[in-house]
């Protein structure tokens, strides 16, 4: 006897609603313009062509990917700087969420995380004050900030940093931003891009 299939009123009116797919795709442009915005910032590949002078990797061609199902929800995400290897990771990945945030995610491991560790450690009381949570997940490939995977940084925890890379094999400090504030999107990704230049500059 086969099943019944019954419809809600709310999924009747869905599954008539093609508009949504295409505010949907507006949206999805409207984030892609605000990774270039990024990419194209001069400022910020000047000083990223600073820092990484000293390496044998070009990391400055912005990289966006995109799916349908992180946790069940749609995303977009650039990678720039992005360098990904099976010896090293040194990458800003601009994470849209979905229905959840915007975030900034600085990742490193491998050789990277060896060079910049230490200077990190010298620099790191200008996370205290910064909103960065730290992730705590064995797996670096965990996106969702939430209290089971990361720690906000302050000013009494900051030693976590170090302990924690040390014993995950890689870090990862991440800044989230409201979709509410959409329109300062770009600031938010330029100004946590600085800050990690900062961190990792001397």
């Amino acid at each position: 006897m086969q099943t019944k299939i019954i419809l809600s009123e709310e999924e009747r009116l869905a599954i008539n609603n093609c508009r949504f797919f295409e505010v949907k795709r507006e949206i999805s442009h409207k984030v892609e313009s605000i990774f270039s915005g990024v990419v194209n910032d001069q400022e910020l590949k000047l000083d990223w062509k600073k820092i990484i002078a000293q390496q044998d990797w070009k990391i400055l061609e912005g990289k966006i990917s995109r799916g349908e199902n992180y946790k069940g929800f749609p995303w977009l995400m650039l990678d720039y700087p992005r360098n990904f290897s099976n010896e090293n990771v040194f990458a800003v990945r601009n994470f849209f969420w979905w229905g959840f945030y915007f975030a900034c995610n600085f990742q490193l491991s491998g050789e990277s995380l060896k060079k910049y560790l230490p200077i990190i450690e010298r620099n790191q009381e200008q996370l205290a004050e910064k909103k960065i949570y730290l992730s705590l997940n064995k797996s670096s490939w965990i996106h969702k900030v939430d209290e089971e995977n990361f720690v906000l940084l302050k000013s009494d925890n900051l030693k976590m940093i170090s302990s924690t890379a040390v014993r995950n094999g890689y870090l990862k400090l991440s800044a989230v931003h409201t979709l509410s504030e959409f329109e300062k999107a770009v600031g938010f990704f330029q100004s946590y891009q600085k800050l990690f230049q900062q961190i990792i500059s001397g």
